[in-house]
């Protein structure tokens, strides 16, 4: 990669980092909020006996409740327009694009340009509504867990053993939403690039446009990054090729790299006319 291609791939994922970082910051606010609201709603309307919960049938009809108490309360707290705000936030990574199809245009001594027509709005436009949708899925998921734990532990635990666990909960729910931010932020970019350098092989002939996997290599890098990153130095890949990849996390490597929050691209390193 040359000079300026690794000033600017380290210059944006520096931005992610502090995206993502600034998302979960949030987060944690709207994630302690919730977690204090249900645990308090419960202990207002749960029987308590000694410390336990009893095993009453009104009990039993709180508890099932759970998952949708959870998620009402996340929801109150903020999370669903914590969500939304920050897909709407992704179009920030523009400036870095441009920079690096500049920088692609320079090394490759063909002029590659950047203009997104309004099917190529419409189609990031959907992966940032898909962003929010797989961000709520957390939520749902937590919900269920949740749920799950207080019904076993009806009438065989004490209260504050069931609010344990429910904080527990919510907070693995934190790694998790990070996690899917972090990659969902990456996917956009990749999209980004997809988007344009399908223009770039619109009218060639298949397999003329090449790529090279490039990125950070450290003690980070997994080791499907670490093998793409070797391979394309002296193998550069066709998109075909590419798009048939397991990265052995998630479909079609061309937008999701080496999988959940990776920080490597796909770079158009040849050109044949």
């Amino acid at each position: 990669m040359n000079p300026s291609l690794r000033g600017i791939f380290d210059q944006h994922n520096e931005w992610v980092e502090n995206f993502v970082g600034n998302f979960e910051h949030e987060l944690q606010g709207v994630v302690a909020s919730a977690e204090a609201f249900v645990i308090s709603e419960l202990r207002d309307r749960l029987e308590i006996v000694d410390g336990a919960i009893a095993r009453t049938p009104a009990n039993q009809r709180i508890l099932r409740q759970v998952d949708d108490m959870l998620i009402s309360a996340m929801d109150r707290a903020g999370y669903g327009a914590l969500a939304e705000e920050f897909a709407a936030s992704f179009p920030g990574q523009l400036p870095y694009l441009d920079q690096m199809i500049a920088a692609i245009s320079h090394e490759l001594k063909t002029p590659l340009e950047v203009a997104f027509t309004k099917a190529d709005e419409a189609a990031l436009a959907s992966q940032q509504i898909s962003t929010v949708d797989t961000l709520q899925t957390v939520v749902e998921s937590m919900a269920s867990v949740a749920k799950r734990k207080a019904l076993f532990s009806f009438g065989a635990m004490k209260f504050a053993d069931v609010a344990s666990s429910i904080a527990t909960t919510f907070s693995k729910s934190i790694g998790e939403a990070s996690t899917l931010a972090a990659t969902s932020t990456s996917m956009f970019f990749r999209t980004m690039q997809d988007r344009t350098f399908q223009k770039v092989e619109n009218g060639l002939p298949q397999g003329a446009v090449k790529y090279r996997y490039d990125g950070p290599n450290d003690k980070l890098t997994r080791d499907f990054c670490v093998r793409m990153l070797e391979r394309s130095k002296s193998e550069p890949m066709t998109r075909a090729t590419i798009e048939e990849l397991d990265n052995g996390q998630l479909p079609n490597p061309y937008i999701t790299g080496g999988g959940y929050q990776c920080r490597h691209q796909w770079i158009v390193c040849e050109i044949k006319q």
